[in-house]
């Protein structure tokens, strides 16, 4: 049986919707950010150095999300997996998109 191509991806793309992490418009779903955290997690234990987030160039949202990303990635579950988050190259989404850094994993 071949590995999955998730397990040996080295960069991984995420589409952060609104819808996936807020409380149906009334603000920051906590249990939405709970689970990215611990995907995050998840993708750092694997080995996984660098994850594309999409997050739109909020055209139509007035970059509500864009703008709250760089913040939920600063919150203490997301933030001790990130080193660092850098803009996306045009190519790869660019204004419309982040690179999340991964920290190496914990030995």
């Amino acid at each position: 049986m071949q590995p999955s191509p998730v397990a040996s991806a080295t960069t991984l793309v995420i589409k952060v919707g609104s819808s996936l992490v807020t409380n149906e418009g009334r603000g920051l779903d906590r249990a939405a950010i709970a689970r990215w955290a611990a995907q995050v997690a998840e993708l750092r234990a694997a080995g996984k150095r660098c994850v594309l987030v999409i997050t739109g160039h909020g055209r139509i949202s007035g970059g509500v999300l864009k703008a709250s990303v760089p913040r939920w990635l600063a919150e203490p579950e997301l933030r001790r997996h990130v080193l660092a988050i850098a803009p996306a190259q045009p190519q790869h989404g660019g204004a419309g998109a982040l690179y999340l850094l991964l920290r190496r994993p914990a030995p």
